[in-house]
């Protein structure tokens, strides 16, 4: 019942981490524009050329609330191969990243601030890599910090993966999946 009496607004989203120094919020530096890049693979019943529309359609979204302040995405381009469960480790990774110690990243994509976009055809990548303690639809976050491990400044890179779990649904829940899960990001 609390949650009903909320202001919508509040509902949007709320910040993941707050630097414990400088008590600001992780997030992505305002203004900023998220160049993003996608898994060139079909995804289900959708065409790689129609998930990657619902995605922009949700993109749109994000970019229309005033008050959200969210940078703007922009298509990079396509990962150079369809990800899967050969290769996803090229692209997403365990623990994040951080500017002051990108010798120690384990994951291409990461080293070259590439903010990845994945359409995980048979969950395998959900499963196995971040929701291994339960079941989910898709996942998202930040994966590269600009500062070191006790001083988070700005996001600078970041990752999504929606599994197959979610073509289960009608395309507006697919959608609705997508501005949540880029909420996160």
């Amino acid at each position: 019942l609390l949650l009903l009496a909320m202001p919508r607004h509040a509902l949007a989203y709320n910040y993941l981490y707050v630097n414990s120094n400088t008590k600001e919020p992780l997030r992505w530096e305002p203004g900023t524009t998220i160049y993003y890049y996608l898994d060139p693979g079909p995804y289900g019943k959708f065409t790689n050329e129609q998930a990657h529309t619902l995605l922009k359609e949700a993109m749109k979204i994000w970019e229309a609330v005033p008050y959200a302040n969210v940078p703007h995405f922009e298509f990079a381009g396509y990962l150079p191969e369809d990800v899967n469960k050969d290769n996803y480790k090229k692209y997403v990774g365990i623990l994040p990243c951080m500017s002051e110690h990108m010798d120690e990243c384990d994951v291409e994509a990461k080293k070259n601030l590439q903010t990845v976009i994945i359409f995980d055809e048979d969950d395998y990548i959900l499963e196995n890599y971040s929701c291994r303690i339960g079941s989910c639809l898709a996942v998202a976050n930040f994966d590269v910090v600009d500062g070191d491990y006790f001083d988070y400044r700005k996001i600078l890179a970041g990752f999504a993966v929606f599994g197959k779990d979610l073509l289960r649904y009608d395309t507006t829940h697919v959608v609705g999946t997508f501005l949540h899960e880029l909420g996160h990001l």
